[in-house]
């Protein structure tokens, strides 16, 4: 298994992303678009692990309940590139629960045996290039991007103007298939409540 723990977007969103995706494919052709379908913030990758990794996850996130958390998306990076594989996102601005999460789920070691403790860039991956990426012109750099490198960056148009509310996160297990990864729900978790049912079905508290 493949795992890795996220934040899911609501329909709407998802929706506006993949508008944005249609005209930014005919700017881009070259570019694998990830189906918007999939979409999701991640939190944590972890991975080929075992059952014992996934309930570690588990346990920390069946214990998050902040209630629904707003996010907004607000820029455009990306990861690699320069004659190298290239990641392509949209930049989400999120609250400190949510950085605090990830903070917690990187102490979880991933199939290498390594936590994160490093900086969080909450994104949602939209497109990727396995070679160097097409020919167009450079965008303007940006000083706040995780890769500020402006070689073989691209212009892409204006972020979709989108705001929403986090409501649930999951473990998922990203299934590698010709077309792309395929994501397989393993747990799904409602951080919209503000306290924890137990068991029972008597509330803890929480």
């Amino acid at each position: 298994m493949r795992i890795f723990a996220a934040m899911d977007f609501p329909a709407e969103v998802r929706t506006e992303i993949r508008a944005w995706q249609e005209i930014a494919k005919r700017l881009h052709s070259g570019i694998r678009w990830v189906e918007s379908g999939q979409s999701h913030l991640t939190l944590r990758f972890l991975g080929n692990v075992g059952p014992e990794s996934v309930d570690a996850m588990s346990a920390i996130l069946d214990s998050w309940t902040p209630g629904p958390l707003p996010f907004s998306l607000e820029s455009i990076g990306s990861f690699g590139g320069g004659g190298r594989p290239a990641v392509y996102w949209l930049g989400c601005a999120v609250p400190e629960p949510v950085r605090l999460l990830a903070r917690s789920l990187g102490m979880v070691p991933d199939d290498r045996g390594r936590i994160h403790g490093g900086t969080f860039v909450p994104h949602i991956t939209v497109g990727r290039t396995t070679a160097k990426p097409p020919a167009g012109p450079p965008s303007r750099p940006d000083p706040g991007s995780a890769n500020p490198s402006t070689e073989g960056r691209l212009e892409f148009p204006d972020p979709p103007q989108v705001k929403g509310f986090f409501r649930t996160a999951a473990i998922y297990d990203s299934i590698l298939t010709p077309g792309g990864p395929e994501y397989r729900t393993i747990q799904r978790f409602d951080i919209s409540r503000t306290h924890r049912v137990a068991d029972d079905g008597q509330s803890d508290g929480r």
